[in-house]
């Protein structure tokens, strides 16, 4: 089945039982730009303001609140893809003569389990993993089989509750590992002393060994640094996220090194202006899609600006604040 967008003006095509929406022409034009990068595979981050939705939902997900969540960009050697939220539900983004066109390629029905799960592709597949539903957070992995049409659960060795937030997630592709901060996770099945509160741990996943280690617990300065973070993009050094205006620290994007456990920030007050000018300080923006490709941050927003800021280890300068106490765990 397929689903066609074109860009003046908006249209609401029919093909079998579904309808396409987009927001905005504008947003059909961020896809088209992301097509057209060939060069580009890895994480994608699409953030939009002032309840603006997702740029793409199928018919079926007008009525159910719970899918109308972020979109999950993949994009990955096979194509551009995009998971919608709380399901299995996966398309296929492609552009043909300069019309976008959305192709189902799953046969999903079973959904509401993974609302925020973080989706993301390693070797060209496109994995799931985490997310909220059915009164409980999961940790479970999971991923996409283009020859059953649906998902397979890759078992691991202990189960780590995980969902997106707006910072504390690192995908390093070159090492194959994730790095993620926990956060406060319950289970509403499960009674709760409010006065418990276990520490905040940072942990990595080691997508070939399919393990989860500890390395540490939070520290104070680092939640002091995130806690109004929101992130940028996955460098090929770390996290790459900023303090917006009402944060203790303004206008400072930070690199997060899991790895070293380190904190870097900004240290260029014209690439940090255009950081900011390109993300959230854009007025008439409603969106924006970042992504690092060939050492360029590229920022895509809606208005159809495209801002691309060179950037390199060395613009960053390394603060004296750890992300965590080590544990000894490591992968």
């Amino acid at each position: 089945m397929k689903m066609l967008f074109r860009l003046l003006p908006i249209l609401l095509i029919h093909t079998a039982n579904f309808v396409a929406i987009a927001q905005q022409p504008n947003d059909i034009w961020m896809l088209k730009e992301m097509l057209k990068d060939s060069t580009f595979n890895g994480e994608i981050v699409n953030r939009w303001y002032h309840n603006y939705g997702p740029i793409f939902l199928p018919s079926e997900a007008i009525n159910h609140n719970w899918m109308q969540g972020r979109d999950n960009l993949i994009k990955n050697r096979n194509g551009l893809f995009t998971n919608i939220s709380s399901t299995g539900k996966v398309y296929h983004i492609s552009l043909i003569s300069d019309t976008v066109i959305f192709t189902r390629i799953d046969s999903t029905i079973y959904e509401g389990y993974n609302n925020a799960a973080y989706v993301f592709s390693n070797n060209d597949t496109i994995y799931s993993l985490g997310g909220y539903g059915f009164w409980h957070f999961n940790g479970d992995l999971r991923y996409y089989r283009q020859s059953s049409r649906g998902w397979e659960v890759a078992p691991l060795n202990k189960r780590i509750n995980f969902n997106v937030d707006d910072h504390g997630i690192h995908y390093d592709q070159q090492t194959g590992k994730i790095f993620y901060v926990t956060g406060e996770y319950f289970d509403e099945g499960i009674k709760r002393d409010v006065n418990d509160k276990p520490p905040i741990s940072v942990y990595e996943l080691n997508l070939k060994s399919k393990n989860w280690y500890e390395l540490g617990i939070r520290t104070d300065e680092f939640f002091r640094i995130i806690a109004k973070a929101n992130r940028i993009a996955s460098l090929p050094w770390g996290e790459l996220v900023y303090t917006p205006p009402q944060a203790v620290n303004k206008l400072q994007p930070y690199l997060l090194d899991y790895n070293e456990n380190k904190i870097y920030k900004l240290k260029e007050p014209d690439k940090i202006n255009k950081v900011f000018d390109g993300i959230m300080y854009n007025k008439s923006s409603n969106r924006f899609i970042s992504y690092y490709n060939d050492s360029t941050l590229v920022v895509l927003t809606n208005p159809k600006s495209i801002s691309r800021i060179p950037l390199i280890k060395s613009d960053f300068v390394e603060t004296d604040i750890s992300i965590y106490t080590p544990t000894g765990d490591s992968g």
